[in-house]
């Protein structure tokens, strides 16, 4: 493999250094290759996005209406909080699921400890206020934002269908002209705010009547290879007269005060770097997951810097205030959780790949760069592993222990709202050695008989058809009791009949 030299950051719209030369055009290549079948799907390399809001429904029921997605589980109102979570539709009959990537929502009440406001951590609410007026500027025709390259990008057949829906629905939107310097082509993107969030998605397509007057930008949304089209990475693309023309995700993007301080953490997770480039003042890395899971190649992964605007409330400020409540939250591995740490990617690794990452890796990444170090219990019977970047945003990584261990036994679950984390103060060491306690026996685990037994009784029709099986359990009111006979929440999906497949 390989890897990119930080010798080849040029001056100028994008144009990589001796282009003529076989391994600068292998280079060239690295980000963008990728295989139609291999789209990313939940709990498969890059799974999902998820935000933290205000309002999670009131998020989802925003995508729900102008995106082609369905419902996740677990959803709805939960105690101290709430949960948006959708899939993107992966064909043009979902049939209530998908497998799709994943787009959730977040929104916490004041009862949740994870709150955290006697440590001075913003409200996520005051956040989105201060965004207002922000959004207000860029789509009344003020200049490009640095908050813009906080998105996720989707390749479209059309962006006519979402364009007149927007209009028409009164929805702001930015239009925004990029050229793919490898192949002398324009594209177009339409950048949109999810509901009141400060969440935004990138709708990306070479196909948009309606863009003779764009916002033009220098920096490409996505790398081409030579000679590679739209159709050589998703197909046909031909739902161009859908109401909803089906996303493809092809790019993740982060800002950043600091490239170079980002640089060290994300060649620390054993990714590659596979791209520098610069357009005046604005500083792009892209970056290859691929080492980690064959399948993130059809996924980009951008961090952008850009100067300051100078402005009330700028992604310099943003950064600050989050690191802070990170740091003044979080008390040890297991405990401290914040609002926060829902804006993360998700990331599972599992199978073959070039290189392995752990948490021992993650955490001892994270203590040499000085970065906040995460571990959550997952009811599912694994720990969810998050990375915080020096810009307050995290991956959430589904891999192996490796060498980590945690200061006690986790307890709790991921998606407890109310919770911040497992804080209960580990055992005293006793002032001398003393004879170890002899082990007790491991408490039996739940007979696979009586789980099935449980979920077939509240439901049964279900039982065979893996996603709707888990609808079912998911709102039923004996759900405590059908997880008491399963024991582990993944018990309760292998009833179902889903796979050993763990997703966080």
């Amino acid at each position: 493999r390989v890897r990119l030299s930080q010798q080849l950051i040029v001056a100028g719209v994008f144009q990589f250094v001796n282009l003529t030369s076989p391994a600068a055009m292998l280079l060239l290549l690295l980000p963008v290759l990728a295989v139609v079948s291999h789209a990313q799907n939940y709990g498969t390399g890059f799974g999902k996005t998820t935000y933290s809001v205000s309002d999670g429904l009131g998020c989802y029921n925003w995508l729900n209406t102008y995106l082609p997605i369905t419902q996740d589980y677990p959803f709805g109102k939960q105690a101290c909080g709430e949960l948006g979570r959708a899939r993107i539709a992966t064909g043009s009959s979902s049939n209530g699921w998908s497998n799709g990537f994943g787009m959730h929502c977040v929104s916490l009440t004041a009862s949740s400890a994870r709150i955290h406001k006697a440590e001075g951590c913003p409200a996520t609410a005051d956040f989105e206020m201060k965004f207002d007026s922000k959004w207000s500027k860029v789509v009344s025709g003020g200049a490009y934002d640095h908050f813009l390259d906080y998105n996720g990008g989707y390749w479209v057949s059309s962006l006519d269908p979402y364009i007149t829906k927007f209009t028409t629905s009164k929805v702001p939107f930015l239009k925004l002209s990029w050229k793919d310097s490898s192949n002398g082509k324009d594209y177009y993107s339409v950048i949109v705010r999810v509901h009141n969030s400060m969440m935004l998605v990138e709708l990306m397509s070479g196909d948009c009547t309606t863009c003779s007057s764009t916002l033009a930008v220098p920096t490409a949304r996505f790398l081409f290879a030579a000679n590679q089209s739209p159709e050589d990475l998703w197909g046909s693309l031909d739902d161009k007269t859908s109401k909803k023309p089906l996303l493809h995700p092809a790019r993740l993007s982060w800002p950043s005060t600091n490239i170079s301080r980002e640089r060290a953490f994300f060649l620390g997770l054993e990714v590659d770097l596979v791209a520098q480039k610069q357009a005046g003042d604005v500083q792009t890395d892209v970056y290859d997951f691929s080492p980690l899971m064959p399948v993130a190649k059809s996924m980009q992964f951008h961090v952008v810097q850009r100067v300051s605007d100078g402005s009330s409330f700028t992604w310099g400020d943003y950064e600050a205030s989050v690191m802070k409540c990170h740091k003044a939250s979080i008390k040890d591995d297991l405990c401290g959780e914040n609002p926060f740490m829902d804006n993360h990617i998700g990331f599972a690794q599992h199978g073959t790949s070039t290189k392995t990452l752990d948490a021992g890796i993650v955490k001892k990444l994270s203590t040499d760069l000085g970065l906040p170090f995460h571990a959550t219990h997952n009811p599912r019977g694994a720990l969810a592993i998050y990375a915080m970047a020096g810009n307050g945003l995290s991956i959430t990584f589904q891999i192996d222990q490796g060498s980590y261990i945690p200061p006690r036994t986790p307890t709790g679950g991921m998606l407890d709202l109310c919770s911040d984390g497992d804080c209960a103060s580990p055992s005293p060491t006793p002032p001398g050695p003393s004879p170890p306690s002899p082990t007790p026996p491991p408490s039996p685990a739940p007979p696979v008989s009586s789980c099935k037994e449980a979920i077939e009784k509240q439901c049964g029709d279900y039982v065979g058809r893996p996603y709707q099986c888990m609808r079912c359990v998911n709102n039923s009111p004996k759900r405590a009791e059908m997880l008491a006979a399963c024991g582990l929440y993944r018990n309760m999906r292998k009833a179902c009949g889903f796979p050993n497949l763990v997703v966080i």
